[in-house]
């Protein structure tokens, strides 16, 4: 198993996204596959999903087929001239063997990756871990699983997120198409483990605990959801473009940074979402997608009344970060000013999310425990990362299916 340095994880990780194509002799990934006329993205919120599943998702299933023989579905891509069908499993099992090519190549010594630990939601169902799994199998590679949103809270945690006093940490994850509430507890010491093997190699002793408490989500609530309302109220107001979903994006984004700006100058005034000759303020922004926002208050409030403990933070990640209303929604369920942890771009996620878990692989990794040289070990901040240990009720569940995670 090898270990990636986290700088370069970042450097080779920020412009790679779920997205495959082929030119010739070449497959590609990343951004510039989705400069190509034939590609196909999305592949985590199809693979492991069935025709019923995707119904409520016109725009994934438009891109693929029914294998009326096999009752599975395909995608067709061009390869040699030719087109050949796919499964999302099998494109996922290509990705993952060019992550393996990628990672090999990162690693400043001779060696061979044939370990992964994947960042997967929390919500998947069992069909969809098994076809992640099965991908893994395909590129020959042995795979572990760790939730998303618990890779992102160790990331805050080992980069100092945590205290000496006990904290309460809510993590809401806005994606493209579906959000979840993450709840954890961040403890300063962690009991003796009795079940620690006296004759295996000394391990250091966990300081502090990482807790799961709870997992909440919305499968039918994400960021498109007020990027089309904003798109259908500019349409109703004559202000239809070519690029009309794209220009409503920026222009969250740009009034998310005059937010900002506002707040830090203490200015009470609400904000104006400029679009052309028309305009829309952010509190009729909020109105129109009231709810959507009701829906929202009911899942945070869900996630709320699991565990009567005082809140110490909230951070929001993902793509839908930077949209006004769900950033109002958490600040007055939370009664607290929400952190934005990862940045607002799917690429910020996927950093969190990799850090993550290359963290905690690092920290049940034989060979980095039994490095003999400060030196070598403060490379990969190795001192923060032994003082931590997870534990999380998803994988021991994930672990009674048959499946293995890095810190069950």
């Amino acid at each position: 198993m090898a270990m990636i340095p986290a700088d370069k994880v970042q450097s080779r990780m920020v412009n790679i996204t779920e997205t495959l194509t082929t030119i010739k002799y070449q497959r590609l990934i990343g951004k510039v596959a989705n400069k190509q006329e034939k590609h196909f993205s999305n592949i985590m919120k199809v693979i492991g999903k069935n025709l019923s599943d995707l119904r409520s998702d016109p725009d994934l299933l438009s891109l693929l087929t029914l294998d009326r023989i096999t009752k599975l579905l395909h995608v067709d891509i061009p390869i040699f001239g030719k087109e050949y069908q796919f499964t999302p499993t099998h494109i996922l099992a290509m990705l993952l063997s060019d992550f393996k090519a990628m990672a090999e190549a990162a690693v400043d010594m001779d060696a061979i990756v044939d370990e992964f630990c994947i960042g997967i939601p929390g919500y998947f169902t069992k069909s969809q871990q098994i076809a992640v799994l099965q991908a893994a199998d395909i590129a020959g590679l042995n795979v572990s699983v760790f939730s998303a949103t618990t890779a992102i809270a160790l990331m805050h945690a080992v980069r100092g997120g945590g205290s000496d006093q006990e904290q309460k940490v809510a993590f809401v994850d806005v994606t493209d198409s579906a959000m979840q509430v993450c709840i954890v507890v961040l403890e300063k010491r962690a009991k003796p483990d009795p079940k620690q093997s006296q004759t295996a190699a000394p391990r250091p002793q966990a300081k502090r605990i990482l807790e799961v408490l709870s997992y909440s989500y919305d499968l039918l609530l994400g960021q498109k959801d007020f990027l089309n309302t904003l798109v259908k109220y500019f349409k109703e107001n004559g202000q239809s473009t070519a690029n009309l979903q794209e220009d409503c994006l920026n222009l969250m984004i740009q009034n998310k940074q005059v937010r900002l700006k506002k707040q830090r100058n203490n200015d009470e005034e609400l904000g104006q979402l400029m679009f052309r000759s028309e305009k829309i303020t952010e509190a009729e922004f909020k109105c129109i997608c009231n709810p959507f926002v009701q829906r929202m208050k009911g899942l945070l409030q869900k996630a709320i009344d699991k565990d009567n403990r005082k809140f110490s933070a909230v951070f929001i990640t993902g793509p839908g970060s930077h949209i006004s209303p769900i950033y109002d929604c958490v600040q007055e369920v939370f009664n607290m000013t929400p952190g934005v942890l990862t940045g607002t771009t799917y690429e910020g996620l996927s950093v969190g999310v990799a850090v993550g878990c290359a963290q905690n692989c690092a920290i049940q990794s034989k060979k980095f425990l039994a490095c003999s040289s400060e030196d070598e070990r403060s490379k990969y901040n190795m001192k923060k990362l032994l003082e931590w240990q997870v534990k999380d009720k998803w994988a021991l569940s994930i672990k009674d299916r048959g499946f293995h995670c890095w810190y069950c």
